[in-house]
C-alpha cells in the first residue's frame, strides 16, 4: 500500500490519517501539488512516524505498509480459504467414515462450506494480529 494523506492529528506515539482518494484526479494537470480540496477524504487511521519527520496537522503525507507484510496476508487470505475447501471435500469421506455414514456429494460441499466459514475465521483473527502492526509515513508532500 502506497497512498496520500491528510494529517489529522498528532499524538506522542501515532499520527492519525485520512487517506486521500484521488481516483478522480488522475488526469489532473495539479497532481503533483494536489490538495484536499481535489480529494475526496477516506476513513481515518492511525500510523506511525519512524523517520520523526517534522510533520504538522493539515499537511499531506505518504503513507506505506510494509511489503512483507502485504505478500503474508494476501497469502493467507487467498490461499486460505482455498486450501481449506479443498480439506473439506478431500476429507469428508475420512470424518464421515468415523461416524459409520458414507459420502455423498452433499455431504462434501457441506464440509466444503464448513471449510471457508473456518478459513473466514482465521483470515479474520490473522487480520487483527496485523492490524496492530501500523502503517509508516515515508515523506511530506
Amino acid at each position: 500500500m502506497r497512498e496520500r494523506a491528510l494529517v489529522v492529528s498528532i499524538n506522542d506515539n501515532f499520527v492519525l490519517v485520512r487517506p486521500l482518494i484521488t481516483d478522480a484526479c488522475i488526469a489532473c494537470s495539479n497532481s503533483k501539488s494536489c490538495t484536499s480540496s481535489c480529494a475526496k477524504p477516506g476513513e481515518s487511521f492511525s500510523v506511525t512516524n519512524p523517520k520523526k519527520l517534522n510533520i504538522k496537522e493539515g499537511d499531506i503525507v505518504r503513507v506505506e505498509e510494509q511489503k512483507i507484510n502485504m505478500i503474508i496476508q494476501g497469502f493467507v487470505c487467498l490461499l486460505g480459504p482455498i486450501c481449506s475447501a479443498i480439506a473439506g471435500y478431500v476429507f469428508a469421506p475420512v470424518i464421515l467414515e468415523k461416524f459409520n455414514k458414507v459420502a455423498t456429494e452433499g455431504s462434501r460441499a457441506l464440509f466444503v462450506l464448513l471449510g471457508l466459514g473456518l478459513s473466514s475465521a482465521i483470515v479474520l483473527a490473522f487480520n487483527k494480529i496485523f492490524a496492530k502492526q501500523k502503517s509508516h509515513i515515508t515523506e511530506i508532500l
